[in-house]
């Protein structure tokens, strides 16, 4: 490993054995007063271990899941200003967030008399947290 770092999920591995290690870093941006952006990167962090580098690509490639599923459709609803209309639905996740999200006029006369909707989510991983993961709203499904 470079750096000598541990990693608590290491799977055993035994001196010399070569592994392929999931890494991130975090970047924040900062605006001083003359409006220059500073960036500030933080050193990479290991997540994940793997004994194969096929391991580690299947790994990737469920890092982030879409699913399509049904959620509690609390409301749509529509805004006026100046004869122009917007349209919006909002929904519970799963999670227990509400999302709104604008949607088209047509869409708002379809989910008018519906109890619940179609939407895609996506299964994220938190890159802190690796076990951990977050559902995030994608789009509708219908």
């Amino acid at each position: 490993m470079p750096n000598n770092e541990r990693i608590s999920n290491d799977q055993n591995f035994a001196t010399g054995d070569k592994i392929w290690v999931l890494n991130y870093m975090q970047a924040s941006t900062k605006t001083d007063s003359e409006g220059k952006n500073n960036v500030t990167l933080s050193k990479w962090q290991p997540i994940k271990t793997f004994k194969t580098q096929e391991e580690a690509a299947k790994d990737l490639s469920e890092l982030k899941v879409e699913l399509k599923t049904s959620v509690k459709l609390v409301g749509v609803y529509k805004t006026e200003l100046n004869g122009d209309y917007r349209y919006f639905a909002v929904a519970d996740l799963p999670t227990g967030q509400k999302v709104k999200q604008p949607i088209a006029e047509e869409r708002y006369a379809s989910f008018k008399n519906k109890k619940e909707v179609q939407v895609v989510l996506e299964e994220v991983h938190d890159y802190s947290n690796y076990d951990q993961s977050m559902a995030k709203f994608r789009g509708w499904a219908e």
